[in-house]
């Protein structure tokens, strides 16, 4: 046998061997001759501010991967271009690829409701693991890291609360954001989601919209829609892309999700896929984008949360507990809120300076769920926390307080107990 044969098939089995490698690990890995041919692999790797061609893989060869990826999930070219609602502005997550271009450190994030958290998929499929794994085979030189901050039952009024500790303060470049199915269309919700998005925009980090849809197609995308083009954001659906073909029975729904709500693996991958495959529609065409963002809009609804905020037993003292107590972990969720069962004496809260302020309160579909009677400074609101026939706990926010200055506001919560078990927990106080 020449050294040529021999030559020819240790090439020929070790693109078997990475293939069978991107198998196992659910990635697709295409060899070309420049990949065969690289230098030492275990060698340090370097940051520096040049793009580093050498070791990229090529924009049209991710491209390609996508698209086989698609095709096995059924997902055909056409539904791929119908999922993008809008291109949007995308120097931003253009600016996101040319880190990986250059082999620096690159920090996704995700926030949204139980979806987003990853429910009915196993551990490390969901869609943010997808997306994270396609930037780690694009970029293999560039840590990947990636900021899970969806929590299920969930909507964008909670995560505009919450949005500083859990994601911002991590500093992502690049962030997706999911509440189409958990939001209502109600103006205070818009004006979280729109808040959101600012938040994000004012962190430096780019943007994705990703809207989905329940079993019957609900979802509040037309909506965040709007908002979206307002601030000129790539927009992902999963409702026009797959879901007609789900609608028209070509597409079962029990192989896209688990329940009504919540994708399985199967369709995680799909929704990841989706995100993908715009990313590398920037990375194709990253010679042809812009480098300097444009400035972010003025606010279509209002900026009202851009400094909300949220507060537990650790982090706020009550001027007088009453009969509650604090409880460490109330909710898998939230921990270290306050509990009363039975009682009848108020806690008492005093905010320095706020405009809104919300409640967050254990909906729960127990008998024993209990009411509160909640003034603050002149507004009363009663808040039953029964959740009747529900399919278990979650948290919701109550708005109890609204103003058009910055004042400081007394809160007490008086619980009305029915009978000796009546329980209400007390989850966060949400300032705005």
């Amino acid at each position: 046998m020449t050294k040529r044969w021999v030559a020819m098939l240790s090439i020929v089995a070790l693109q078997l061997f990475v293939s069978a490698c991107a198998k196992r690990d659910g990635a697709s890995v295409v060899l070309t001759e420049s990949s065969l041919n690289k230098t030492n692999p275990t060698a340090a790797v370097t940051h520096s501010s040049e793009v580093k061609k050498d070791h990229l893989i090529p924009a049209e060869v991710t491209m390609d991967n996508i698209q086989d990826t698609a095709k096995q999930l059924g997902i055909t070219n056409e539904m791929l271009i119908k999922s993008i609602v809008s291109k949007g502005n995308s120097v931003r997550v253009a600016n996101v690829i040319r880190k990986g271009m250059r082999a620096e450190d690159i920090t996704i994030g995700v926030i949204g409701g139980s979806v987003t958290a990853g429910t009915a998929s196993t551990r490390g499929n969901a869609y943010a693991n997808v997306i994270q794994e396609w930037l780690k085979s694009t970029f293999p030189e560039s840590r990947i890291n990636l900021i899970n901050a969806g929590k299920g039952a969930t909507n964008s009024m909670v995560g505009v609360h919450r949005i500083q500790p859990d994601l911002l303060s991590r500093k992502p470049d690049l962030v997706v954001v999911e509440y189409a199915v958990n939001d209502g269309s109600n103006t205070d919700i818009q004006e979280a989601y729109e808040n959101i998005i600012r938040r994000v925009l004012k962190s430096g980090a780019a943007v994705i919209l990703l809207f989905i849809n329940r079993e019957h197609g609900e979802s509040v995308q037309d909506t965040q829609e709007k908002i979206g083009k307002h601030y000129d954001l790539p927009m992902i659906s999963f409702r026009d892309s797959v879901y007609p073909l789900i609608k028209d029975s070509t597409i079962a729904w029990s192989y896209y999700a688990a329940d009504n709500v919540h994708p399985n693996d199967t369709g995680h991958a799909m929704l990841g896929t989706l995100v993908n495959h715009y990313l590398a529609l920037v990375y194709s065409d990253i010679e042809n984008v812009k480098t300097v963002a444009p400035s972010i809009a003025n606010p279509l609804i209002s900026d009202s949360y851009e400094n909300a905020t949220m507060y537990g037993a650790s982090g706020l003292k009550p001027t007088s507990i009453g009969s509650f107590e604090v409880v460490p972990s109330p909710t898998y969720q939230f921990k270290n809120g306050w509990q009363t069962i039975g009682g009848t004496k108020p806690i008492v809260f005093e905010i320095s300076k706020c405009k809104i302020l919300h409640l967050m309160i254990l909906k729960n579909p127990d008998e024993n769920a209990g009411k509160v009677r909640v003034t603050a400074n002149n507004s009363t609101t009663i808040i039953n926390s029964r959740f009747p026939g529900g399919w278990g706990k979650y948290a919701e926010a109550v708005k109890i307080y609204s103003g058009n200055t910055e004042d400081k506001v007394i809160v007490t919560v008086t619980p009305e107990p029915t009978d000796e078990e009546s329980t209400l927990t007390l989850l966060r106080v949400m300032v705005s």
